[in-house]
């Protein structure tokens, strides 16, 4: 979540992760088994796909999307090999930043 690493003490959380969600192109979302639980995290899912964010979901092997993802295309990725699904990653986000505009 990049609420985490961009810290702003005092201010509200949720304040900072709608600023973000809306200033932003493309959510990725690594989807977990701890992420499928996290209440917080289903909410900006859904609050991205509100305001029409291009969603690139990064599945551990073994799970399915549920809620607002639920049949959206996705990359899978080996949570015990992941070097090589970082690499189709990687190219897919170069590509929506190209489509963008966005020398890559």
């Amino acid at each position: 979540m990049v609420a985490e690493w961009n810290r702003r003490p005092g201010e509200p959380l949720t304040d900072k992760i709608v600023e973000l969600l809306q200033s932003c192109q493309i959510v990725l979302v690594l989807w977990s088994h701890n992420l499928e639980k996290s209440v917080l995290a289903n909410q900006e899912i859904g609050y991205s796909v509100a305001l029409g964010r291009r969603m690139i979901p990064f599945v551990a092997r073994g799970m399915s999307l549920k809620g607002f993802l639920q049949g959206t295309e996705y990359i899978e990725y080996d949570p015990f090999d992941v070097e090589k699904d970082i690499e189709v990653l990687v190219e897919e986000i170069k590509a929506f930043a190209t489509q963008m505009g966005y020398q890559v």
